[in-house]
């Protein structure tokens, strides 16, 4: 694995783009040609330092306290300020939809990683 640095967007992935074919005429300023390119460069490398940052304030273990089911409730939670704002058009009061977009992209990411190490949806008493 390359070394990255996680400073801040747009420090990630400049060797990649080599790689990816990109940045032909060593246009700095606008060398990604494709979402994809943007998304490499700059949208995960800031979704790291983001995700790294707000999780210190839960420790370790936090995402494991309430399993599957409290993964799913939270991104069901975040869904549902996702289509208040973008799809109703209603203006969000706290969180924006950029911000939500990035807390999702980590609940996805936390839930994949308990699926991964085995963990099992805990049965529930009100079924």
């Amino acid at each position: 694995m390359m070394d990255m640095d996680l400073s801040g967007p747009g420090e990630f992935n400049r060797a990649m783009a080599a790689d990816l074919g990109d940045d032909p005429d060593g246009d700095q300023d606008q060398w990604y040609a494709t979402p994809l390119q943007h998304i490499l460069n700059d949208l995960v490398p800031e979704w790291v330092v983001y995700f790294r940052d707000k999780n210190l304030d839960y420790g370790e273990d936090g995402a494991d306290e309430l399993g599957l089911g409290g993964q799913y409730a939270d991104l069901n939670r975040k869904m549902l300020k996702l289509k208040r704002a973008l799809w109703d058009g209603q203006e969000l009061k706290g969180e924006q939809p950029r911000e939500i977009l990035l807390d999702f992209i980590g609940h996805c990411f936390l839930t994949i990683d308990m699926i991964d190490r085995g963990v099992k949806p805990e049965l529930r008493m009100d079924r």
